[in-house]
């Protein structure tokens, strides 16, 4: 809330403020827990009156999930609404999303690209809040994607991982997810941690023991990739975008 104007090239936006706020007043009805991730410019001045000196703050990028927690999907899933901003982007834009959240390990699903809604954020112009509302009413299935990864099962052995891997990282490398302003894509590195995750560290959460590997245990493997770098700071802006490309990458149809 305390994010200063700023001036990017010769485009003027808003405090931080003036974008996020409306979000919240939408949201303070259903929910008081709001997770907030941000990401500042490299640089950032430092602004003295008399001998207080205080940061000169604004915010770049900016991802709120707000969690529902009354309306579990299955298996400890909340339903999660989001906001992602980002003004230092080639194409600035707003994005409001529908998902769901592992209340266990903090991963995001998001499986129907109706659940996404993306629009330019043009300098000095208040964003247009109406797509939100659509996504807040939006129906969903994702309780019973979920009861299919669960049922999905392969072979836990050498000859189909090594299927899997190849069949993976080649799906990486063709695919990416064109959101209309800029096409994103998960790195095959990505897809090498999560297959280390599935069946190479032993001290993985994820790692695979038994006779058979189901898709929902896969498909959280990889989508932690995403949440760590949620969690590390290094991508805030890509993630609904990267949550519904791990679906095409992984094969799962909604």
């Amino acid at each position: 809330m305390e994010g200063k104007p700023t001036i990017i090239g010769k485009k003027a936006y808003f405090k931080t403020a003036n974008y996020v706020q409306p979000f919240f007043d939408r949201l303070k009805p259903f929910t008081d827990d709001f997770r907030i991730h941000v990401q500042t410019p490299e640089q950032i001045t430092l602004t003295q009156q008399g001998q207080q000196v205080t940061t000169d703050t604004t915010y770049n990028r900016i991802y709120i999930e707000a969690v529902m927690p009354d309306s579990k999907y299955y298996d400890d899933h909340d339903k999660v609404i989001g906001m992602v901003m980002g003004i230092d982007v080639r194409k600035p834009v707003v994005k409001f999303y529908s998902g769901a959240l592992n209340s266990a390990c903090t991963n995001l699903c998001i499986f129907n690209p109706t659940h996404l809604s993306i629009q330019a954020l043009d300098p000095e112009t208040p964003i247009d809040f109406r797509p939100l509302e659509d996504i807040i009413k939006v129906e969903d299935d994702t309780k019973q994607i979920l009861e299919k990864l669960h049922e999905q099962k392969f072979e836990n052995n050498l000859p189909r991982r090594e299927f899997l891997l190849g069949q993976w990282v080649n799906n990486a490398i063709l695919m990416d997810w064109n959101n209309g302003f800029q096409p994103v894509k998960i790195s095959t590195d990505n897809v090498i941690s999560a297959y280390k995750s599935l069946f190479i560290d032993e001290n993985s959460q994820y790692y695979q023991v038994g006779n058979f590997v189901n898709m929902y245990d896969i498909y959280n493997a990889f989508t932690q990739q995403i949440t760590n770098m949620v969690t590390k700071n290094k991508d805030v802006f890509s993630v609904p975008e990267k949550t519904l490309l791990v679906s095409k990458i992984l094969q799962i149809n909604p």
